[in-house]
């Protein structure tokens, strides 16, 4: 799997960062960030628990999920995830609520660290806290 601005060097290398400074600012770039969303699918895929979760969220159709996660990877941070799914993703990846909560997170985390450049992954992380809080605003 190659992302933008790739070198032979690795076959995980996104493009250049960028600060999340910007409101309409989205985790990542949409190349990096729908490449990113399939890793992460099949990351999820290829956990027991994760995968039954997800499975039965998607109704079985796992592009949902890749769809999905890619736009919340890809969306400005500035706009509330709209889909049902978008949102039940979002709480497991970010809220840490009942047993998987507390899987997804610590699970998209390491990936997030193990398979991004440190100041991707940051701002990937930062983005979707930022999904999350204006998810949860939107909520109240």
């Amino acid at each position: 799997m190659m992302f933008q601005g790739t070198t032979t060097s690795s076959p995980l290398t996104f493009g250049p960062p960028i600060a999340v400074d910007a409101p309409s600012q989205s985790c990542l770039e949409a190349k990096d960030g729908l490449l990113f969303a399939q890793l992460l699918t099949s990351a999820f895929r290829n956990h027991p628990h994760i995968n039954n979760v997800l499975t039965h969220i998607s109704l079985g159709q796992w592009d949902r999920i890749e769809a999905a996660l890619g736009n919340l990877l890809t969306a400005p941070i500035d706009t509330a995830p709209v889909s049902p799914l978008e949102r039940n993703l979002l709480c497991l990846l970010w809220e840490e609520g009942g047993i998987t909560g507390r899987v997804v997170k610590p699970f998209f985390l390491d990936i997030c660290r193990t398979s991004l450049p440190p100041s991707l992954a940051a701002r990937c992380v930062a983005g979707i806290d930022a999904l999350s809080s204006l998810a949860s605003e939107a909520d109240a």
